[in-house]
């Protein structure tokens, strides 16, 4: 008798965690989808770096396009602001407009930091996810991407679909962490064409951020 109780409570817990498993695979797949009918996105980076005898913060404006490239422009700290970079391709090669960041020797890291909008979004387009689960109230993701003939694990929580926090990691030590802020789905062409329609409604007399000019600087270099 208590073998013919067992047996349906067995079952039922079993549903109850494939049930589980399968809703908290819902968000990185829901952000994957909104990823790939958008086009792209941008947000804000603000990333802690470590150097090994040291850590470094960076405050990032970011687009990435997916799939395809990111770029990137610095506006923290203050010595380094406007220093911008496209990056793309299998690994992730960092191209600076004009300007050389000589503050830091980042292409001599496994990993520059600069690249890290181009990685995280390429994890969260196409990366394989190897799970997912709840931390706290947000769900975490961890990303499996292949870079320059190397594996990172690349960690992403989540609040629904919004990315808010994320690590890169070897595998063995976490190499970039960063907090995400003002993420928004939308390509950059569409962002400039929105600042041409206000321009062309405000008589051109509309003031732009600092991240639009660094934007309307490259476009004219």
């Amino acid at each position: 008798m208590r073998l013919k109780t067992a047996v349906p409570m067995m079952l039922l817990l079993l549903l109850c965690a494939c049930g589980a498993a399968k809703e908290q695979a819902q968000a990185p797949v829901s952000l994957r989808t909104a990823l790939m009918e958008a086009g792209g996105c941008r947000f804000t980076l603000e990333l802690t770096v470590d150097f090994g005898d040291y850590t470094r913060d960076y405050t990032l404006d970011c687009w990435a396009d997916t799939p395809g490239s990111a770029s990137m422009m610095i506006l923290e700290p203050e010595l380094a602001r406007g220093v911008s970079a496209l990056v793309g391709g299998e690994d992730a090669q960092v191209s600076y407009d004009d300007t050389i960041l000589a503050v830091e020797q980042f292409e001599s890291r496994p990993i520059s930091p600069m690249a890290a909008p181009y990685l995280l979004s390429r994890a969260w387009s196409e990366g394989y996810i190897r799970s997912a689960g709840k931390d706290g109230d947000l769900e975490q993701v961890h990303y499996l991407l292949g870079y320059g003939g190397r594996q990172l694990e690349i960690v992403t929580w989540l609040s629904g679909q919004t990315p808010v926090r994320a690590e890169i990691t070897d595998g063995e030590h976490v190499l970039v962490f960063c907090e995400i802020r003002d993420f928004t789905m939308q390509k950059k062409a569409e962002e400039h064409e929105n600042q041409t329609a206000e321009t062309d409604l405000d008589g051109g007399g509309s003031e732009q951020s600092p991240a639009q000019r660094g934007d309307s600087d490259g476009a004219s270099a």
